[in-house]
């Protein structure tokens, strides 16, 4: 039995359509609504399919826009380690990165700032060093 996320019942129940419900989405997925015996209903199950897949896609963005944020986040406090420059600061930095699988590239897909990346420059050159 196919399940919605929660993410993605919040997603439907944000749009608050009178006929996209998340028991009509479920009931579709689970093929609990029957077959397209017209093509009136071919119709009705392509716009539940158009829907659902609008409900994915919304919820693939939405998760990419939270893990940017977060990578910028990392990116941030990772700068600061480097600027105070801790003991051990470069491997600190690079444990933090490496882990989160941020590099370089990764850095400047998430949108961090020009500042940050100067800041991480030493710490993303020596991870390219060590691949």
């Amino acid at each position: 039995m196919s399940k919605l996320t929660k993410t993605q019942e919040g997603i439907i129940t944000l749009f608050n359509h009178p006929y996209f419900t998340v028991d009509l989405i479920e009931n579709w997925l689970n093929g609990k609504t029957g077959e397209a015996k017209t093509k009136a209903m071919a119709v009705q199950f392509s716009s539940i399919k158009g829907f659902y897949e609008a409900v994915t896609a919304f919820e693939k963005v939405k998760q990419d826009y939270n893990y940017k944020i977060l990578a910028r986040g990392i990116c941030i406090a990772c700068g600061q380690i480097m600027e105070e420059d801790m003991n051990n600061a470069i491997d600190t930095v690079i444990s933090i990165l490496e882990s989160a699988g941020i590099d370089r590239a990764e850095a400047e897909r998430c949108g961090v700032n020009e500042g940050d990346l100067q800041r991480l420059e030493e710490a993303f050159c020596k991870m390219e060093e060590q691949k």
